[in-house]
């Protein structure tokens, strides 16, 4: 009679109480990150970046590599903060250190 009793209070406690939440938060994305990068706009072809996201989604690039130095700024078709894959299009420029522009 207990087990019984204890079987039925267990099964509508958990028909009761959800073990997540409804409503998720929005992924955290960072605001601004450094990185090295490899053979990409704006630092070719190895070189350092800092990137700063400007709002949900634009986000600015500056870096300097070892043969040229440039920006980038990269529009995001879907919302990072919603999504984990993200699809961006973008305007690189770059000058390299002989003054030979890149776009």
């Amino acid at each position: 009679m207990r087990s019984r009793f204890a079987l039925i209070i267990f099964l509508s406690i958990s028909k009761v109480i959800n073990g997540q939440n409804d409503l998720a938060p929005g992924h955290i994305i960072k605001s601004n990150n450094i990185s090295i990068g490899l053979i990409g706009a704006p630092a070719m072809p190895i070189g350092v970046s800092y990137s700063q996201m400007l709002n949900n989604r634009l986000s600015f690039e500056m870096g300097v590599g070892i043969f040229s130095a440039g920006v980038r700024l990269d529009v995001y078709l879907t919302n990072p903060r919603l999504h984990r894959l993200n699809l961006l299009t973008g305007l690189a420029g770059a000058i390299t250190y002989d003054a030979y522009p890149m776009v």
